[in-house]
């Protein structure tokens, strides 16, 4: 399958986090705005410190808000972030590739690298729970 960026894809990763590609029309606004999302969060850069953002999610759901974590393609970064936050979260405790399995299983287009998994790992390890 070839990614385009022009087409905004999405998948649901847990009941209020959705994770996916880059946003580039208002037809890709209108049809996260129909899913409920109603907070996002962009990867598309690298940023001096992307894991504060793991806390901004916990806020959503726990807030009950619908949040979408987007990068240009949805494979790479953004699914680095939901890594951490799942690691941090619900597979604290468990090991990454169970994680990565449940990602993979909503976000088939989910591949961080190896790098990324590290990170990852290492950010949840230091989320206080």
């Amino acid at each position: 399958m070839i990614l385009s960026p022009e087409r905004l894809s999405f998948d649901r990763v847990t009941e209020r986090v959705w994770l996916g590609s880059r946003v580039a029309s208002l037809d890709d606004y209108h049809r996260l705005r129909a899913q409920g999302v109603r907070a996002c969060v962009d990867m598309k850069r690298e940023g001096a410190d992307p894991w504060s953002f793991e806390a901004f999610l916990r806020e959503c759901e726990g807030a009950d808000l619908p949040v979408f974590v987007a990068c240009l393609m949805g494979v790479g970064r953004s699914c680095c972030l939901v890594l951490a936050h799942l690691l941090a979260g619900r597979f604290r405790g468990a090991g990454p590739q169970e994680a990565l399995d449940f990602l993979s299983a909503r976000r088939p287009l989910a591949n961080p690298n190896s790098r990324q998994i590290q990170a990852a790992v290492e950010a949840a390890a230091s989320y206080p729970d």
